[in-house]
């Protein structure tokens, strides 16, 4: 019956081996399961954290180009999607400063075109001044020459007038 007993015990305590085995086995899939489950979640985590860089990427480089039109589409509250509010924040800020600079450049421009028409009005109006004093001058000097003329026919005239009152006193005496 020892005996009996050492071999019921030997075949309990081998079948308890197997279910233990069994279970370990199954532990350990379970296991192996769980870490490839969680190296796939890290993996799918990682890609995404990837593919939001990219767009990032991007987005900055649109930007970088000149397009200040461009947003970044990502919709998300963690680090990557504060960056990416911040950079569409930026984006907004430039293409205001851009508007107002615009908006600068078309009023100067305008501006511009009016200086420009003055300085046009002016100058023309500076050499018909110009031509006025040439012809002012011109009639001055006609004038000079005129009233040299003038004084000299006076002179001319005081004389014959002169000879004229001699004569005529001749005449007198004669008479």
């Amino acid at each position: 019956t020892i005996n009996q007993g050492i071999v019921q015990a030997g075949e309990k305590a081998v079948v308890a081996m197997r279910r233990a085995q069994k279970t370990s086995i199954i532990i350990s899939i379970c296991g192996y399961i769980v870490i490839f489950a969680l190296f796939a979640i890290i993996f799918m985590i990682f890609m995404q954290m990837l593919k939001d860089i990219n767009g990032l990427v991007s987005t900055t480089s649109t930007l970088a180009k000149g397009d200040i039109t461009t947003r970044a589409d990502i919709r998300k509250n963690d680090e990557i999607g504060w960056i990416a509010k911040a950079t569409n924040k930026l984006a907004k800020h430039l293409d205001l400063m851009l508007s107002k600079v615009r908006g600068s450049s078309s009023t100067i421009d305008h501006i511009t075109g009016l200086l420009n028409d003055i300085t046009k009005k002016s100058l023309q109006s500076a050499l018909d001044m110009a031509e006025n004093c040439n012809t002012v001058a011109a009639a001055a000097e006609e004038m000079n020459a005129n009233m040299s003329a003038i004084a000299s026919a006076s002179e001319q005239t005081a004389s014959n007038m002169s000879m004229v009152t001699a004569a005529a006193e001749q005449m007198n005496e004669t008479i």
